[in-house]
């Protein structure tokens, strides 16, 4: 393996281009704050819905909806176990997701 000014690993050129397409869509430092402070609402966002998606099904507010009284059907599927599970698991998701963004950062805003 050569190791000269014209051999460069695979992903040291991806890095690279992806700083130079990103220098190109925000050559603006203005532009490049909002981005950080959107992405980091974007996170926050995750988490916040994740965290509520996660617990709500399991407290006392879930059942006690004028919703439920209304619709008797609505009760009926709404208070399943497993409907409450599959809501926990969007919420889950939803902290996957932020956490996934969090450790990919850097792929989003290289260092320049």
């Amino acid at each position: 393996m050569a190791s000269g000014p014209g051999s460069a690993s695979p992903d040291s050129v991806l890095k690279q281009n992806l700083a130079t397409d990103f220098r190109a869509r925000f050559g603006d430092k203005r532009r490049f704050m909002i981005q950080k402070v959107l992405f980091g609402l974007y996170v926050l966002y995750c988490f916040e819905v994740g965290i509520f998606l996660l617990l709500f099904p399991w407290w006392d507010q879930w059942s006690q909806n004028s919703l439920l009284d209304i619709y008797p059907w609505l009760r009926l599927i709404m208070l399943n176990h497993f409907v409450r599970g599959a809501v926990s698991g969007l919420g889950l998701a939803n902290l996957i997701l932020g956490t996934w963004e969090i450790v990919h950062f850097q792929r989003y805003f290289p260092k320049t």
